[in-house]
């Protein structure tokens, strides 16, 4: 509900005036205290001045310092639009990543799923390797001795050549397993020499 029209007493410039408003009270006189300190300001500065022109001057000063808020304001203004586009551009910059994120996790899903089944499929189809027995070691082949050939006609040949040479011989066994059992093959027998005593 508007406040209804109210008539003011005020003193501006050392003269009182009656000022009609619908605004507040306590704000009419704070505006009417506050070209009164202007008009006064100008008349300081310049004593040769009337009241109705330190009035002027006053308003021209109260005009320049309204535009010049209005230009401040103005700024701020398309400041302000231009961080609201900002905001805006960059609210739906966020959305898109958020999308692009959500795309990737769930192509990331659908790999890992396909990636399961696919080494699911390999080891159906892939044999298990048979584990390795150690075989047992090869026994070592058995060594065979077998005794050697004896040729009796070297014993005869050898017997002959001892007694060419004066030397006696021992082998006088004709049978085989005596003559092994003996063992006089594997050492010969010595040979004697006769030894004469020289003459003088």
């Amino acid at each position: 509900m508007a406040e209804p029209i109210k008539k003011i007493s005020v003193r501006i410039g050392g003269m009182s005036y009656q000022l009609v408003s619908a605004e507040n009270e306590i704000y009419t006189r704070q505006i009417a205290a506050k070209a009164d300190e202007m008009i006064r300001r100008m008349m300081q500065n310049n004593p040769q001045l009337s009241l109705n022109m330190a009035g002027i001057l006053a308003l021209v000063n109260s005009l320049d310092e309204l535009s010049r808020v209005l230009q401040q304001h103005g700024a701020l203004e398309n400041q302000k639009n231009e961080a609201e586009k900002q905001a805006a551009e960059a609210r739906k910059e966020l959305m898109r990543m958020r999308e692009q994120n959500w795309e990737m996790k769930k192509e990331l899903l659908r790999l890992n799923a396909r990636l399961q089944e696919l080494e699911s499929l390999l080891a159906q189809k892939t044999p298990a390797a048979p584990q390795a027995q150690a075989s047992p070691p090869s026994p070592p082949s058995p060594v065979r001795t077998e005794p050697a050939d004896i040729d009796f006609n070297d014993d005869k040949a050898y017997a002959e050549d001892s007694a060419a040479n004066g030397t006696a011989a021992h082998l006088t066994q004709t049978n085989l397993d005596d003559y092994l059992r003996a063992g006089k093959w594997q050492n010969p027998p010595e040979h004697h020499a006769d030894v004469k005593p020289e003459s003088r």
